[in-house]
């Protein structure tokens, strides 16, 4: 009789499992969109003082009000540094679909930077800029 009632809690149990979709993970709409802004122009700065300081101004625009710039990666390859923007808006959010000015400054990874020409590029848009060691140690 013991016996009886585990076969039957079982296929309870997997009956139930089955209705629910299972044990595993449920797939959910997505709650963001996720995109690239359009780049318009591209400024690099150079800083002074004991560490140089290189950034990179990027402005653009981005669809709409809502969407924000979301992550920035960088590379360098040679003498050219990529840069790549992502934007997210929450699906949730209510905006009128009108392109938005955007500005981003991105700090330049340049330690172990040799002194030389560079090029910056991002979406389409690219800009040169001369790289001179700063604020360099005197030899004792």
């Amino acid at each position: 009789m013991a016996r009886s009632w585990r076969i039957a809690a079982a296929v309870v149990g997997t009956l139930g499992l089955a209705l629910s979709g299972g044990c595993g993970t449920r797939h959910s709409e997505p709650q963001y969109l996720y995109g690239v802004p359009n780049v318009e122009a591209i400024e690099v700065t150079i800083g002074g003082g004991s560490t140089v300081r290189v950034n990179a101004v990027v402005r653009g625009t981005v669809r709409d009000l809502c969407t924000r710039i979301n992550s920035v990666r960088q590379s360098l390859d040679g003498s050219d540094f990529s840069l790549t923007l992502t934007t997210r808006r929450a699906l949730a959010d209510v905006c009128a679909d009108v392109e938005t000015p955007f500005e981003a400054t991105i700090p330049l990874v340049v330690r172990g930077l040799e002194p030389g020409s560079y090029t910056v590029t991002a979406g389409d848009v690219s800009t040169p800029f001369e790289y001179e060691r700063g604020g360099m140690a005197p030899q004792l």
